[in-house]
């Protein structure tokens, strides 16, 4: 782990879904894609979902397009003005971060 920050748990599937012309709920994707490590910080990561707006217009396609365009981009920071962000983050062992205490 010290090397490489990423953690030996599964990778979780990311499903997104939508509807159809009927209305009906099917999924749109599913993803399942490697954590980004941050070696020096014995930390690994991985973009869930954005959303550019808030709050986001989910009746229609147009939060899974602008979603994948953020994507796409390679400029997302740490927040999305103006929409949100969600993440999966690993905190490696002995991370402060990663300790929890109980009294």
């Amino acid at each position: 782990m010290e090397s490489d920050p990423r953690s030996t748990l599964t990778l979780p599937t990311v499903y997104i879904t939508g509807h159809n012309e009927k209305g009906e709920a099917r999924v749109q994707s599913s993803t399942k894609e490697e954590t980004e490590p941050y070696p020096n910080l014995r930390t690994s990561g991985r973009i869930v979902y954005t959303t550019s707006k808030f709050p986001p217009e989910l009746a229609g396609d147009e939060d899974i397009i602008l979603h994948q365009a953020v994507l796409e981009g390679g400029k997302l920071g740490l927040v999305n003005l103006g929409g949100t962000v969600c993440r999966i983050v690993n905190f490696g062992p002995k991370k402060q971060c990663h300790d929890a205490q109980n009294t």
